[in-house]
Formats: C-alpha cells, structure tokens, sequence
C-alpha cells in the first residue's frame, strides 16, 4: 500500500511564528518558549525557561495549547528544523524564532507529524531549504507550507507514534542513568577538594597561568568531512561536561610543521575559546590515540605535571565556580563571547597537594570503563531509534499491523481522501 504525500501546507490549519520580546527580569511573567527549549532528541525542555509580559492581544495571538508542534525556524544551520509535540498544562507563549504548527487532526495526528518533522531535521532534510546568513538561518511559513508529508491512514499513523513512543522511553530511561551517572564525578570532586568557591580546605591558591606551561591556538585551515588528512577536534567535539565526543570529526591536510607543533598528546587539555557566553570555556581532556589537532577556536593547554595533574585541572575548569568566572568574564562580540590565551592564564585556581590530584586522577580512572558502557549503550540505542524512524515513514515499520488491518484502513483511505479533496480546494 503505498500512501499519499500532502504538502504540510494542506496538513495545516494554522503556522504561526512567535514574538520577540525582552525577558522579563523577575522571572514573574509568562513562559516565553525558545530555540533552547526544544531539545535535539525531539522533546520539550522546560529546564531553562525565560519569561515576558505580553499584551492581551500577544496572549490571545501567541498561546500554545496541548498537542501544538513547535518548529524551530531560526538557528544555526545545522539546527533550523528541531521539533517537538508540546504536551505542556499552564499558559505558554513563544518566540519569533519558533513557529507554531496545528493540524487537521481529522487528517494527521500531531505526534506522527511532529514525529516527521523532527525525523526530517535529523536527517538534513532542511538544509536544501534554509534561507542562510553570516552565522545563522531559517525556513519561513511559505518555505515550509511547501514540505512533503507521507500520510498514512489516522489508526496507522497512532499504531506508528505508539512503537516510537515505546522505543524513545527507553531512551529517556538510559538518559536518565547517565544523568545520575554523570553527577559521580562532580561530587567526587568537591568531597576531595571542597567547593572552589569558598575553598573550605584552604588549599593555595594561584592562577592558572602559574601552572601552565603552553597555551597554543588550533590550526585555522578548513577542515572537511571526507577522511584525507589528519582529525580536526572542534568546539562540538567537547561536551559542556567536558567529554570529548568524536562521532563527528572533519580532516585536513597540513603542512608537516603545522601538524607536528599541533598534534594533541595524551593529557593535553582543549579550551574552547570562542562559543556562546554559555558554553565559553568548556574544556576537554585528551586521553585517545588517534592522532588528531584542535581547530583554531581550540587552545591546546599542557600544564606543568610538577605541580598538577591535567585530570585535576580538567576536572577543576568544568566546576559549577568555574563556568561561573567564565561566563562572567567571556567578552561579547556579535552573538558570541570569547576568552584569549592572556586571560585564560588569569584564571583562579587552587593547588591541592599533587599527591591528592594523583589520588583523584586514580578514582577517575576507575569510573572510565562505566563511563565507556554507558557511551555504547547510549549510542547502540540511538542506532535503533534511528533504524525506527526510518522504518517508520518508509511504511515498513507497520507493514505486518497494515496486513491484518487492511479491512479498517481501506475504509479510513476513502475517507481520507475525500478530506484531503475539499482541504485542497479550500486552500
């Protein structure tokens, strides 16, 4: 059985972009939902919410209601496209950046398309259709009206979001552990060397340039996707815990002297220089044998292993207080912040007895293999969701259900069409 494919213009009975408007500074106002909260594995985040005074008329205009799907319509590139099913009790607004999308539920189920959207987001689907400057881009209404929407019957379309609901609760679930898991190393961290903050156990104190031997930026020549030449670490390779994440790695071909003055060694630290205000500062470890260069909003940090262990220093740059001081002294420039190698160097810093380091380093390195697990289990679970998905808008996902069930859908078909016929000519 092969379905129909409808424009999400015709899917859709209103598409409607948000509002721009300053936060409100008390935090007294209304929920104002942005880029930020719906999130890359296709949910809502309420984890960070700004609020905003609207007038009546942006109440009435602008509200979300249970079962809209919110479109992210501007962001960068690679992000323009995220979507989410907003499921949400309480009074909601949202910005210029998002766009709202109901349905005619008598034709779609708002999951299966929401579903749809984001599974076309995932797969680059959007990228042809953004309209793109300097560091950002976005797909309009007129844009996305325009989308093609496979559309299968409405029982088959619920039998579909049923299977991937199912299958992403187990992926929350994993999220979950690996959330609590994650909180292991910070709380190992201030029961052996107390808050930075307030440092409780009166260690010296000192900047981080007394400890550091260089600070060198990353090499500036473009990198690519295609495998020739050496691995490139950008700032998306450094999680905001300070993980190193390598699934996406480019190349490039440098000079010899380049790629030996670069070259990361085991223990050598990466400091994101350049970011959002948020993420400014996130600093990884190097601790793989793959030979690899840090790009050039990278600085390659090697510490002085006289005074202190790089796993203590890495451990220390990704505090609670030390994101603190960064975001605090990152200087703005167009929508992105920056810290240069001279005040990287006058950082604070507190130097516990290296043998506690050395302990600390131990400990950490006993966690490692969990913390392996746990990446496999991860990742080996998104493969299959993403095997799902595709499985799922191919019609092969409920091809058995399709069979024994045949009877219902061809009536639900007939009945389809014909609303799919007077929308169409309404339109």
């Amino acid at each position: 059985m092969k379905w129909p494919s409808v424009t999400l213009g015709n899917l859709a009975i209103d598409m409607q972009p948000g509002f721009a408007q300053q936060p409100d500074g008390d935090d007294r106002g209304l929920p104002h939902l942005r880029t930020n909260n719906v999130s890359e594995d296709g949910s809502i985040d309420l984890s960070s919410v700004k609020t905003v005074t609207p007038s009546a008329e942006q109440r009435d205009k602008y509200s979300l209601q249970p079962f809209d799907i919110l479109f992210n319509n501007t962001n960068s590139p690679a992000l323009v496209g995220k979507t989410a099913l907003f499921t949400q009790d309480g009074e909601f607004l949202f910005s210029n950046h998002m766009t709202r999308i109901r349905v005619h539920t008598n034709l779609a189920n708002p999951a299966y398309v929401a579903r749809y959207l984001h599974w076309v987001w995932r797969t680059g689907g959007f990228r042809g259709m953004v309209t793109q400057w300097v560091s950002q881009a976005a797909i309009n209404r007129t844009q996305l009206a325009k989308l093609q929407v496979p559309l299968p019957p409405l029982s088959e379309q619920r039998r579909i979001v049923e299977i991937l609901d199912q299958a992403d609760a187990l992926r929350r679930k994993r999220a979950e552990a690996d959330a609590k898991a994650a909180r292991i190393l910070p709380a190992l961290f201030y029961q052996m060397f107390g808050d930075p903050a307030t440092n409780p156990m009166g260690w010296p104190r000192a900047t981080l340039g007394n400890v550091i031997v260089e600070a060198k930026y990353g090499t500036s020549v473009r990198a690519a996707s295609e495998s020739g030449g050496i691995a490139v670490l950008r700032m998306n390779n450094i999680a905001s815990s300070g993980h190193l994440d390598l699934r996406d790695l480019k190349y490039a071909q440098l000079p010899d002297e380049e790629r030996m003055a670069l070259i990361l060694k085991q223990g050598d630290l990466l400091f994101n220089r350049t970011n959002s205000r948020e993420l400014v500062g996130k600093t990884g470890l190097w601790t793989e044998s793959i030979e690899a260069v840090p790009a050039s909003y990278l600085i390659r940090v090697r510490v002085d292993r006289q005074q202190v262990i790089p796993e203590y220093v890495w451990a220390y740059m990704n505090t609670r207080f030390m994101k603190q001081v960064l975001f605090e002294r990152a200087r703005r420039a167009i929508g992105m912040a920056n810290i240069n190698a001279q005040e990287l160097r006058s950082l604070p810093f507190i130097k516990p007895p290296i043998e506690t380091q050395k302990e600390f380093a131990q400990q950490l390195a006993s966690l490692a293999p969990i913390s392996t697990c746990q990446a496999m289990s991860a990742e080996c679970l998104q493969t299959l969701f993403s095997g799902l998905l595709f499985r799922a808008f191919s019609s092969d996902l409920t091809a058995k259900w399709r069979e024994a069930h045949m009877k219902e859908l061809l009536a639900e078909m007939k009945e389809q069409t014909k609303l799919l016929a007077a929308v169409r000519s309404s339109n």
